[in-house]
């Protein structure tokens, strides 16, 4: 009976899945001179092959939101702005196996007498992430724009909803918008942080 409970109460935690606080790596590169100025105006621009203008829609303005507060004016007009970045977002689903260790139970000083092995069992990982590139404006006599600032983050959740890490890539990418993390850096948010939970306000 303790061995098939052990068994039932880990199956259980896994299927729950139930999580406090996300982790999501962040890599960022730059090639900006100086400081994006304040006042420069920022247009977001919708991704060129849009599979879902609805979401992208939704991520667009999120995106003003979170420039906003961090004291950068938004673009209404490409031909009126200083920089325009552009966004894609995706997500990656594999199927890795892991073990669960099933062994003898404790209990106020004895041990049940039960064999001990390792459960085995399929689990799906999905990995939202996010690209974001900041490029100067284009001006009519000068070609193609040039990127001047680049950030990419990627988390891992059992989760196959992209809406529901979103939120926690975009503050984790543009916590290091114009910077350059040299590497790659681990960023832990919480569930409820302020933040995320700002942007799903209405």
């Amino acid at each position: 009976m303790p061995l098939r409970y052990g068994i039932m109460v880990s199956m259980l935690a896994l299927m729950t899945g139930c999580a406090t606080s996300y982790r999501v790596h962040v890599s960022t590169f730059s090639e900006l001179d100086k400081p994006i100025p304040r006042d420069s105006g920022i247009y977001v621009e919708r991704p060129t092959e849009s599979q879902n203008p609805i979401f992208d829609r939704q991520i667009m303005e999120k995106i003003g939101r979170l420039l906003h507060e961090r004291g950068y004016g938004v673009a209404s007009d490409p031909t009126t702005a200083a920089y325009v970045l552009h966004f894609t977002v995706g997500i990656e689903s594999h199927r890795i196996w892991r073990s669960e260790w099933v062994g003898p139970a404790w209990g106020f000083g004895y041990r049940w007498a039960e064999p001990s092995w390792t459960l085995p069992y399929p689990e799906t990982v999905h990995e939202p992430w996010m690209v974001i590139k900041l490029s100067q404006a284009k001006a009519p006599d000068k070609g193609e724009p040039q990127v001047v600032w680049f950030g990419k983050a990627v988390s891992s959740r059992s989760s196959g909803d992209i809406r529901d890490a979103i939120d926690y890539l975009l503050v984790a990418t543009l916590d290091f918008f114009g910077a350059d993390t040299k590497n790659t850096i681990l960023l832990t948010l919480d569930k409820d942080d302020p933040r995320v939970l700002s942007l799903r306000r209405p």
